[in-house]
């Protein structure tokens, strides 16, 4: 199994983030390394949707965890391989949000050590992004 996380802080509250979270069609805004995404339903547990990264095939994913203004998670399947994508978001003490982006890839070690990397290597400027919006 192979697994990143990366962190920022934002001033906007973690509502704010949420809505941008959730709000699938403005996503080329803010995430980094995909072409498009969509949603088959409401944005919550069981709802099925499409992701193409850059340069890749369109990949189906579903929401696995939702918890609205805390957290969120996504899951694609490739055979045996297996990725979840994490989201969260934590109120700070003195306002602000911190915000968590993880990658967990359990396959083969070979399939881990490329898909893994090239995912979490879009997490920085992705959040970075995701803070400038949620701060505009």
């Amino acid at each position: 199994m192979w697994n990143s996380e990366q962190e920022a802080t934002t001033m906007a509250s973690p509502e704010q983030v949420w809505a941008i979270y959730t709000n699938t069609q403005n996503r080329l805004a803010w995430e980094t390394g995909i072409e498009s995404v969509s949603l088959d339903g409401p944005f919550e547990v069981g709802t099925k949707g499409k992701i193409t990264p850059t340069g890749r095939p369109p990949r189906e994913f579903t929401i696995v965890d939702c918890v609205p203004n805390q957290s969120f998670a996504d899951e694609s399947r490739f055979g045996p391989i297996v990725v979840r994508l994490t989201h969260s978001l934590e109120a700070l003490p003195g306002g602000g949000t911190k915000i968590v982006h993880g990658v967990v890839v359990d396959g083969s070690a070979d399939d881990e050590v490329v898909i893994g990397p090239r995912i979490a290597g879009d997490f920085e400027s992705t959040l970075a992004r995701l803070v400038a919006l949620a701060e505009a």
